[in-house]
């Protein structure tokens, strides 16, 4: 348990559904935030019709998100770990795989 900001403890559990929720709340607008930054800066289109190559970033971005989620509230859970450790790795490995498979199977090369 960590002591919240009055002073209460908050429990692991408690940490570990804030976190799922927090996750979920901000996907569908990191997404698609994601997907037009990726557009104007990152890749380079044609690789897929837009819808398609929307939906392909969605699913990559989806599958990377849902293993972040499952695998955030297991470190606090198993391992103890601080909320913002477990929020830190989420980010970190889901902004490796989500580049790799968007440079690779999304955008054009």
């Amino acid at each position: 348990m960590v002591p919240s900001s009055n002073g209460a403890p908050i429990t692991d559990a408690l940490r570990e559904r804030n976190l799922i929720i927090a996750n979920a709340i901000a996907f569908p607008f990191s997404n698609s935030a994601a997907y037009f930054l990726n557009v104007r800066w990152v890749f380079t289109q044609g690789r897929h019709h837009p819808v398609r190559e929307f939906l392909l970033f969605t699913l990559i971005s989806g599958c990377s998100f849902f293993a972040g989620l499952l695998g955030g509230p297991k470190l606090i859970g198993w391992f103890g770990v601080p909320s913002l450790v477990a929020q830190a790795s989420f980010m970190i490995t889901s902004a490796l795989v989500n580049f790799v498979c968007r440079k690779f199977l999304v955008f054009a090369k």
